[in-house]
């Protein structure tokens, strides 16, 4: 008798445990239901706001007829336009750093990353990052970097290491401003007088430049440019040599005092884009050439 109420006590305890462990998995699934529920409502509230914080920074509507841009609503989601005021600020930021060339993107006590941004007539291009590891004697150490290796070479301080911050980063940002000037000035000049002038050579950095500009069909002129200071766009030295279509073998020559003064001088103006001196000097030499032709 007494094995039989204590079977019936086992069993209903198990009936007991087994009701409270249903009871609690239905709340447990209900919670879980719920919170997925919620989380589908903030996925597509999520998705809602940045359809609309892109259609408002792309200046497009919703697409919804009728339905007044994102920016000029007036009843307008105070989450969207905190976003996008947020937005405003950092773009703000991020001009001044565009501006400035240079900017600090990440730093901490033991390291630091700059950011050098080029531009080209208005245009932002690519971007060129530094790391700097702080060392025991307080100084900086160059630790990664994407800068072009000729920069490397030529303006970073031998050891690698920067004790005056501004010392080293004045001398690079220049350094890459002018490398971008004439290195885009050269795809410009390339792109507006594709039948004329043709780069035979053209140095990583830029600085030495080798090109065949044709005057008429039977006049080809090769002009070098050469650029001693990496931190300026305009040519140290110019030189001119004629003819290269003017009969098979015939050697090269140089122009007269007169025309290879000339020439420096178109190449050397301060106001001139390198290809506003492409042009000028074809010009010049079509004039020196048109007695002859």
């Amino acid at each position: 008798m007494l094995g039989s109420l204590s079977a019936l006590r086992a069993l209903e305890s198990a009936a007991s445990t087994r009701h409270e462990e249903k009871v609690k998995f239905a709340a447990q699934s209900e919670s879980l239901q719920s919170q997925k529920e919620k989380m589908g409502q903030l996925t597509m509230k999520r998705d809602k706001l940045m359809e609309q914080l892109h259609n408002a920074t792309t200046g497009t509507d919703s697409g919804k007829e009728g339905e007044s841009s994102v920016c000029g609503a007036e009843t307008q989601d105070p989450e969207l336009q905190s976003a996008l005021a947020y937005l405003s600020e950092l773009q703000e930021k991020l001009n001044v750093y565009k501006l400035a060339g240079v900017s600090v993107v990440k730093t901490n006590q033991d390291s630091k990353v700059l950011c050098f941004t080029t531009s080209h007539r208005g245009v932002y291009l690519e971007a060129y990052h530094l790391k700097l590891q702080r060392l025991t004697s307080g100084c900086f150490k160059v630790v990664q970097h994407d800068l072009p290796p000729f920069i490397v070479f030529s303006t970073l301080p031998a050891d690698l290491e920067v004790k005056d911050m501004m010392s080293a980063v004045r001398p690079l940002q220049e350094a890459l401003s002018m490398f971008v000037h004439r290195r885009e000035e050269l795809k410009t000049a390339q792109s507006l007088f594709p039948d004329t002038l043709h780069v035979v050579e053209s140095s990583a950095a830029v600085d030495f430049v080798c090109c065949h500009l044709d005057i008429s069909d039977d006049v080809q002129v090769e002009i070098t440019l050469k650029y001693t200071d990496l931190n300026h766009y305009l040519p140290s030295s110019v030189s001119a040599v004629l003819p290269l279509k003017l009969g098979e073998g015939r050697p090269k020559q140089g122009f007269p005092e007169d025309i290879a003064s000339k020439l420096q001088e178109i190449f050397f103006d301060t106001d001139s884009r390198l290809c506003e001196a492409f042009q000028t000097a074809a010009e010049t030499l079509g004039d020196y050439f048109s007695p002859q032709l």
